[in-house]
């Protein structure tokens, strides 16, 4: 269905029953206040395909990108208009494919083409520079994914470690490193579990090929393979602090800017078994939140995990189970279940405790966050995503 660039901002009060913020309604076991959306926030017309990443700029304007249509836009919930950024393309100022947005100091923005070695560099709504493979600093972090930025347009990557005898290994945990954009100096920040040494770790045994294929010419029943997986998350803030989000035991770690690390405490997370009924409610809220896979069989399904774990790598090329919030705080996605069929995102402090959680409706998620706002995509029945922007109060 076409979108039209320009529609006015909308408000769905009635069709969405989203919900101001409140720390009153409900309590966790743990003691911490839940949060949850009321009144109809401000949602914007245009549709998108899969919402991957947003940076509020200074005048309450938003950078938004949409990873399967390939957009990059700027979108301003007064005026009701999404206009779209550069275009499709590999000269200056173009991009072949976005996903997401990272701050650096003041309104200037970096945006990553991924499986490229190419940034774009923007400030406000247009583009500057574009960054190719001879820049110093994106050679520092190659093919990495990108885990973040900083005020001081210093880069977050991960890369393999390297094993006893000098050479990257899939074996060894991922290296975080720093980079400076301007001496191009590298900083080694930590070590970070990668999705195959968590999938050994969580009892994953990859089925053969014929057992996971959907039809084609096997014999073998059609199984879907699940791709529910929880390796450390990362986020960083415009301070330089890092967050590292662990699965097993459930905690965040923080890393200062003079590149010192701390160990969180355990979060208190029980590692619930893999049940059929865990797997019969986590393919349930895939076939509403992301489509995948196409079944909601447990028997057509294969390479769970032993254990139900407490977030997961989001779908997408980077995405991430956890954001940098503009007061320091990191919000952690926690895996829905059989016992919470809503979307949760605890806020952990740098203390590591878990101060609120924040629930929202499985057809809802956290996109983004402004200096006082949240923005939610919001799917409807027909897979479409619309963006709501809230005041955080």
């Amino acid at each position: 269905m076409p979108s039209p660039s320009r529609q006015c901002v909308v408000l769905f009060a009635l069709l969405l029953g989203a919900a101001p913020f409140t720390s009153t309604t409900a309590q966790q076991r743990s003691g911490a206040p839940v949060l949850r959306l009321s009144g109809a926030g401000v949602v914007l017309a245009e549709e998108f395909t899969e919402l991957s990443g947003l940076r509020e700029l200074r005048d309450g304007r938003v950078l938004v990108t949409d990873l399967k249509d390939g957009r990059l836009v700027v979108a301003d919930f007064k005026a009701g208009t999404v206009l779209q950024i550069g275009r499709k393309g590999s000269g200056p100022g173009e991009y072949r494919q976005v996903a997401r947005i990272w701050a650096l100091g003041g309104d200037s923005t970096l945006v990553k083409e991924p499986y490229a070695p190419r940034w774009m560099v923007l400030v406000g709504d247009k583009v500057v520079a574009t960054v190719g493979s001879s820049d110093p600093a994106l050679t520092a972090v190659a093919m990495g994914p990108l885990q973040g930025t900083d005020a001081i347009g210093r880069v977050y990557a991960t890369t393999f470690g390297k094993n006893a005898r000098g050479v990257p290994a899939i074996e060894e945990p991922l290296v975080l490193l720093r980079v400076d954009r301007r001496s191009a100096r590298v900083d080694t920040l930590a070590r970070v579990q990668h999705e195959e040494l968590w999938k050994r770790g969580a009892g994953i045994t990859t089925a053969p090929m014929a057992d996971r294929a959907a039809g084609g010419a096997s014999n073998a029943p059609k199984r879907y393979s699940i791709a529910l997986m929880a390796p450390d998350q990362v986020a960083v803030f415009a301070d330089g602090w890092v967050a590292i989000v662990r699965p097993d035991p459930y905690r965040v770690d923080w890393c200062r800017p003079d590149g010192r690390c701390t160990e969180g405490k355990p979060l208190g997370f029980e590692k619930p078994a893999m049940t059929t009924q865990e797997k019969e409610a986590y393919l349930d809220v895939a076939k509403i939140t992301h489509s995948w896979p196409p079944t909601t069989k447990v028997d057509e399904t294969a390479n769970w995990p032993s254990y139900v774990p407490p977030f997961a790598s989001p779908s997408g090329i980077d995405g991430s189970a956890v954001l940098a919030m503009p007061d320091g705080r990191a919000m952690v996605a926690r895996l829905p279940s059989a016992s919470a069929r809503v979307h949760r995102y605890d806020i952990v402090s740098r203390a590591g405790v878990v101060e609120a959680q924040l629930q929202l409706p499985l057809q809802e998620r956290v996109v983004g966050l402004g200096a006082a706002t949240i923005y939610v995509s919001v799917i409807d029945a027909d897979g479409v995503q619309r963006l709501r922007r809230h005041a955080w109060p």
